[in-house]
């Protein structure tokens, strides 16, 4: 008979992607469900434990634009779109987010970076 200790269970410090995605899927499920205290909770400890998490920074850049926090929404989006430049949807997002600041010059070029690829969910008719 195998001990509990010897079963070969998911161990969450060596396999921090897995765990990142399981904790990433569950804050999704709360952002989705409009608890967006949860699912910010979450980003924010995935965003901690791995700094280089594009998807926790992009999605707490959309909760604090939901927030009204617009100076920190567009940080975060900045953060999550050097961290991974090949996703249109987040250039997408920052571009709104600087346009919402008044920084339209910065936002045409954010919108331009997310249709070099033509995955973009938006066109840039959208600013």
């Amino acid at each position: 008979r195998m001990s509990t200790a010897a079963a070969p269970a998911l161990n969450r410090e060596t396999s921090r992607g897995v765990y990142a995605d399981e904790q990433m899927e569950s804050a999704l499920a709360y952002f989705r469900a409009r608890r967006t205290d949860k699912a910010e909770a979450i980003y924010k400890k995935v965003a901690k434990k791995d700094g280089r998490h594009a998807g926790a920074h992009h999605k707490l850049g959309l909760i604090a634009r939901q927030n009204g926090v617009k100076e920190r929404t567009v940080q975060l989006l900045i953060k999550a779109a050097k961290l991974d430049p090949q996703r249109p949807e987040i250039l997408c997002d920052l571009g709104n987010a600087l346009k919402a600041l008044g920084r339209h010059k910065d936002a045409i070029k954010a919108e331009n970076a997310s249709t070099t690829n033509g995955n973009a969910p938006t066109s840039p008719t959208n600013l």
